[in-house]
């Protein structure tokens, strides 16, 4: 696995195992964290994205919602997150507010990294509930 393709959770996991991809210079006697394996933080937070969180509104919950959306590779990925988030099975809708005039777009019609960078606040409705207000 490339440094790159790593997940945060996997080196979380990697730190506290003591290795990484220079675990051959990290020494057991420093408790396995010597300069390799901080080089490699320092190089896996230079490649991470930096985080965008957008509120998250279900249409008749008291409360909103915070997610980063970076944490996800996709549409499908963010809509798992989102149904388990609020207990949702089957069919929902997500929309996404798109600049400050409050202008709302069903979620999925634009390429992924245009939306990570352009959504300000996601809405998501249970069929029969409008779309958009």
């Amino acid at each position: 696995m490339t440094m790159n393709k790593l997940a945060w959770g996997d080196l979380e996991a990697a730190l506290l195992r003591g290795r990484g991809p220079d675990a051959a210079s990290v020494g057991s006697a420093a408790g396995g964290r010597s300069a390799g394996v901080a080089n490699w933080v320092n190089t896996e937070l230079r490649l991470r994205p930096p985080s965008k969180y957008v509120k998250v509104m279900k249409r008749g919950a008291p409360y909103l919602r915070k997610l980063d959306l970076t944490e996800y590779r996709g549409y499908e990925e963010l809509s798992a997150a989102l149904g388990e988030l609020f207990g949702l099975a089957g069919d929902f809708s997500v929309t996404y507010q798109l600049d400050e005039d409050g202008d709302f777009m069903l979620a999925g019609d634009l390429p992924w990294g245009d939306f990570v960078s352009k959504c300000k606040k996601l809405t998501v409705s249970s069929p029969g509930e409008p779309i958009y207000e």
